[in-house]
């Protein structure tokens, strides 16, 4: 017997597109940290700032990249059903 697991999606386009940038200049962020080109914070701290800028920056383009958000569910949001309600809305209907 096999259990198949899918994560539902309930990141929309537009959450999606945040979430690559935001995510991709934090990565870029942490690396700069981390290689000395930025200066945040001094020794140990500016190391650990790298690499939390890194890993939140990694999880927001993962996040995006698969459009399903583990924190959404819980929190009860779904930006991804949203954005189609609101494609459905726009859409003409038929004409009587």
């Amino acid at each position: 017997m096999q259990v198949k697991h899918t994560m539902e999606k309930n990141v929309g386009n537009t959450d999606r597109l945040v979430r690559f940038v935001v995510g991709g200049l934090l990565a870029v962020v942490g690396l700069a940290q981390i290689g000395g080109v930025l200066s945040l914070a001094a020794g140990t701290t500016g190391l650990v700032v790298g690499v939390v800028a890194i890993v939140f920056g990694l999880v927001l383009v993962g996040t995006g990249y698969t459009q399903s958000c583990l924190l959404y569910g819980p929190l009860g949001i779904n930006t991804a059903k949203r954005e189609s309600a609101s494609e459905e809305e726009s859409e003409p209907g038929p004409s009587v």
